[in-house]
């Protein structure tokens, strides 16, 4: 009987180192889906040189990680998508009269066009910006403007990022107002939260930027560069990044940076 209650308490005592063990080595981890990747959860890592020297090379050279999430339109809950292929380079927006139409493709096909209910079709006449468009965005105003972030083209005068507003027509012409330079160079994607702050990703830089024109660059991981980011989303206050190699997870309210790698040595064929 003493036996039997010696490796009753040896067995409880293990039982809870092994706890211990498992809730001190807790990994965080990212749900998504995806039609591309075999993978429905990520899970946290050490973003490092070894970890470039691990992926970076000729076999994995076509496979990327766009991020997008599975409600647009904000009437269900929010789920992290991964994909290998971006959205679309066309963004459209609704606004009194007709909608804004925004181009994201090349510096031929850029650009930010109103198009009237009426169903005239997009013409030079309707033409707002020549700029890219990299987002559009509604404003709170019950349609009395909205928001866009446009970038350089090969037809700009400057080499700027900008957040402006668009004006539906009055009195027959539609305009553009810039609410202030964001940053010089290109502007990869952008994102609102629900405070309506906006969040722009460029090749080496990471901004917010308020609605009233406040920019503010945040400070990223020593690695960005190397992460080659394709894209951005937010879901519920945190701001999700699609790089080459996985997604960088940034928390607005602890302004930290969490790396979930996807592991394509693990999914990828070769």
């Amino acid at each position: 009987m003493k036996r039997l209650l010696r490796y009753l308490i040896c067995f409880i005592l293990l039982l809870a180192v092994l706890l211990i063990m498992t809730a001190c080595d807790e990994t965080p981890t990212l749900a998504v889906k995806s039609t591309d990747y075999s993978v429905s959860i990520l899970k946290a890592s050490e973003l490092n040189d070894a970890f470039f020297e691990k992926y970076t090379n000729a076999g994995y050279d076509a496979f990327y990680v766009y991020v997008s999430n599975t409600n647009q339109y904000g009437d269900a809950p929010k789920m992290l998508v991964i994909n290998n292929e971006r959205d679309s380079h066309l963004r459209m927006i609704s606004s009194k009269g007709g909608y804004f139409l925004g181009l994201d493709h090349t510096e031929f096909a850029s650009g930010i066009y109103f198009v009237p209910f009426s169903g005239s079709v997009m013409s030079e006449t309707h033409k707002v910006s020549q700029s890219r468009c990299v987002g559009l965005f509604d404003c709170s105003m019950s349609g009395e403007f909205c928001y866009a972030i446009t970038a350089w083209n090969c037809f700009d005068e400057e080499e700027t990022i900008k957040l402006c507003k668009l004006f539906p027509p009055n009195n027959g012409e539609s305009y553009i107002e810039v609410v202030c330079n964001i940053a010089w160079g290109d502007a990869i994607a952008c994102t609102q939260d629900a405070n309506q702050n906006f969040y722009v990703l460029t090749p080496n830089e990471f901004y917010s930027v308020t609605t009233d024109g406040v920019v503010t660059k945040i400070q990223v991981p020593e690695h960005w560069d190397k992460l080659q980011v394709t894209s951005i989303t937010e879901i519920e206050n945190t701001i999700y990044i699609g790089t080459k190699y996985g997604v960088l997870e940034y928390s607005v309210s602890r302004n930290v940076f969490t790396w979930f790698p996807v592991e394509f040595d693990k999914i990828v064929t070769q």
